[in-house]
């Protein structure tokens, strides 16, 4: 699966989480920037702008983690958590980042 074939759903989901990874350490490294902008030219501008508007939605953890909790594409969740992994893994992950992937690969049954 590419990230072009995500749901509008599932894109939203790795847009917020995303941002999570991205904040976690305090710190938007040259690394992470290049893995937004292929992410953005692989599903196209105008998509990604959509997704990351809908996103906005969810800049609350909890509110993130539920909308997780009831996502069910499971070809998307490996998809969603593996990039989010790569992004992490971009600038060596921070004790934060590892959080949040180790609660989503938890609950995802994917860790």
């Amino acid at each position: 699966m590419l990230l072009k074939e995500l749901s509008d759903e599932a894109l939203a989901l790795l847009l917020a989480w995303m941002r999570v990874i991205v904040r976690a350490d305090g710190a938007f490294s040259s690394s992470e920037r290049a893995t937004v902008l292929r992410i953005q030219e692989e599903v196209g501008k105008e998509r990604f702008l959509q997704a990351m508007k809908r996103a906005e939605g969810y800049e609350d953890v909890e509110k993130l983690k539920e909308f997780s909790k009831r996502f069910e594409g499971d070809e998307e969740k490996k998809l969603i958590f593996n990039t989010l992994e790569m992004i992490a893994k971009g600038d060596g992950i921070s004790v934060e980042e590892d959080a949040a992937l180790r609660w989503l690969g938890a609950w995802w049954r994917l860790r």
